[in-house]
């Protein structure tokens, strides 16, 4: 998948290990005004059942060529518990 705006570009990529299991990558980049800063995401998904799925997501910065980072941006490890109905 593909997502780009006025301040970001992001590239995905998911592929299913089992009936039940999922891995996604993806390459975040920002356009900041001191210097492009890149985040690296890389989530699992498993399905419990055909309603119930836990899934872990990790987030990654990618140091700029100046060695150092400028920006206001919380990098958020998530373990998530979904859960799907129709109304």
């Amino acid at each position: 998948s593909v997502k780009i705006d006025a301040k970001s570009t992001e590239v995905g990529a998911t592929k299913d290990i089992t009936g039940s299991t999922s891995i996604r990558y993806s390459l975040e980049q920002l356009q900041e005004e001191s210097a492009p800063v890149s985040y690296h995401k890389l989530s699992a998904e498993y399905k419990i059942t055909e309603f119930f799925s836990l899934g872990a997501e990790r987030v990654t910065e990618q140091k700029n060529e100046a060695g150092g980072t400028e920006h206001s941006r919380k990098i958020d490890d998530k373990i998530l518990l979904k859960f799907k109905t129709d109304f």
